[in-house]
């Protein structure tokens, strides 16, 4: 980190200018990375105003999925969001009764659309 702190301040990294100067070489110093960073930062900038987007990520327009693994994927997501769900809502429930417990007022509406609510 401190040698490219070094870099972008535009001086060489002291084992290397002791070795410059050992062979007796020139200590000029050309700042590619700033001129690096300002490109990089002019494109971002560019980038951003666009009103494409810069970079975009295309679905396939076929699946290489047979239908019945397709299915079979989707129930695996749903059983799986389900236990998600499971796992939200119990947590949830475990920090109301801590709350209660404790003596501290619930705000109920942090549970609306959940099976307990």
């Amino acid at each position: 980190m401190l040698k490219l702190a070094s870099l972008f301040k535009m001086e060489y990294p002291p084992d290397l200018l002791s070795a410059i100067k050992a062979n007796r070489g020139s200590e000029a110093f050309y700042g590619l990375i700033f001129d690096k960073v300002k490109k990089a930062v002019g494109t971002f900038i560019r980038m951003s105003f666009q009103d494409e987007k810069p970079w975009e990520i295309e679905p396939a327009a076929e699946s290489d999925l047979a239908p019945d693994e397709v299915m079979k994927i989707d129930l695996q997501v749903e059983e799986h969001v389900e236990q998600l769900k499971t796992q939200v809502e119990q947590a949830m429930l475990k920090q109301a009764q801590q709350a209660i417990q404790m003596g501290q007022q619930i705000d109920f509406s942090t549970f609306a659309g959940h099976a307990f609510a």
